[in-house]
Protein backbone atom coordinates (compact mmCIF):
# COMPACT_ATOMS: atom_id res chain seq x y z
CA UNK A 1 0.00 0.00 0.00
CA UNK A 2 2.68 2.80 -0.95
CA UNK A 3 1.30 6.16 -0.15
CA UNK A 4 3.44 9.89 -0.55
CA UNK A 5 4.64 10.82 3.01
CA UNK A 6 6.27 13.79 2.13
CA UNK A 7 4.75 16.37 4.59
CA UNK A 8 2.41 14.12 6.08
CA UNK A 9 2.45 11.28 8.38
CA UNK A 10 1.24 7.87 7.57
CA UNK A 11 0.60 5.74 10.76
CA UNK A 12 0.95 2.29 9.66
CA UNK A 13 4.92 3.39 8.44
CA UNK A 14 7.20 2.98 11.58
CA UNK A 15 10.40 3.83 10.92
CA UNK A 16 12.86 1.23 12.68
CA UNK A 17 16.45 3.02 13.42
CA UNK A 18 18.41 0.02 13.80
CA UNK A 19 17.13 -1.11 10.48
CA UNK A 20 17.44 2.13 8.11
CA UNK A 21 20.99 2.63 6.72
CA UNK A 22 22.60 3.50 3.72
CA UNK A 23 22.61 1.31 0.98
CA UNK A 24 24.76 1.62 -2.11
CA UNK A 25 23.70 0.91 -6.03
CA UNK A 26 23.91 -2.86 -6.60
CA UNK A 27 23.85 -3.60 -2.90
CA UNK A 28 21.67 -6.78 -2.05
CA UNK A 29 19.58 -5.95 0.96
CA UNK A 30 18.14 -8.73 3.06
CA UNK A 31 14.83 -8.52 4.29
CA UNK A 32 14.87 -10.59 6.81
CA UNK A 33 13.15 -8.52 9.45
CA UNK A 34 12.50 -5.47 7.47
CA UNK A 35 7.88 -5.25 6.55
CA UNK A 36 8.46 -2.04 4.77
CA UNK A 37 10.61 0.47 3.04
CA UNK A 38 11.38 4.42 1.93
CA UNK A 39 14.00 5.87 0.28
CA UNK A 40 15.19 9.66 0.99
CA UNK A 41 15.86 9.80 -3.14
CA UNK A 42 13.93 8.43 -6.08
CA UNK A 43 15.12 4.53 -6.89
CA UNK A 44 13.88 1.75 -8.67
CA UNK A 45 14.10 -1.20 -6.53
CA UNK A 46 14.22 -4.74 -7.63
CA UNK A 47 12.92 -7.19 -5.61
CA UNK A 48 14.75 -10.81 -6.07
CA UNK A 49 15.50 -11.98 -8.66
CA UNK A 50 12.85 -10.19 -10.82
CA UNK A 51 13.90 -8.56 -14.20
CA UNK A 52 12.63 -5.23 -14.09
CA UNK A 53 12.88 -2.91 -11.20
CA UNK A 54 9.95 -1.03 -9.44
CA UNK A 55 9.61 2.65 -9.46
CA UNK A 56 10.00 4.40 -5.88
CA UNK A 57 9.67 7.74 -5.76
CA UNK A 58 11.54 9.35 -2.47
CA UNK A 59 9.46 9.32 -0.02
CA UNK A 60 6.88 6.66 -0.71
CA UNK A 61 7.22 3.39 1.11
CA UNK A 62 6.11 0.10 -0.13
CA UNK A 63 5.41 -3.15 2.04
CA UNK A 64 7.84 -6.03 1.45
CA UNK A 65 6.03 -9.36 1.06
CA UNK A 66 6.36 -12.62 3.36
CA UNK A 67 7.78 -14.34 0.54
CA UNK A 68 10.57 -11.52 -0.14
CA UNK A 69 14.23 -12.82 1.16
CA UNK A 70 16.48 -9.44 -0.64
CA UNK A 71 15.97 -6.84 -2.63
CA UNK A 72 18.32 -4.03 -4.52
CA UNK A 73 18.16 -0.40 -5.95
CA UNK A 74 19.38 1.28 -8.52
CA UNK A 75 21.35 4.62 -7.22
CA UNK A 76 22.66 4.77 -3.40
CA UNK A 77 20.20 5.85 -0.74
CA UNK A 78 19.41 6.56 2.16
CA UNK A 79 16.58 3.48 3.36
CA UNK A 80 13.93 4.31 6.32
CA UNK A 81 12.72 0.90 7.48
CA UNK A 82 10.23 -0.65 8.95
CA UNK A 83 10.79 -3.67 11.15
CA UNK A 84 7.98 -6.25 11.70
CA UNK A 85 8.69 -9.62 9.48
Amino acid sequence: MPASITGQTQPWFTINEYLSKSVTTGETVSVERISAVAFDVDVNITIGALGTGFPLPAGTPIGIDTSTVQFSVDTGAFMFAMGGK
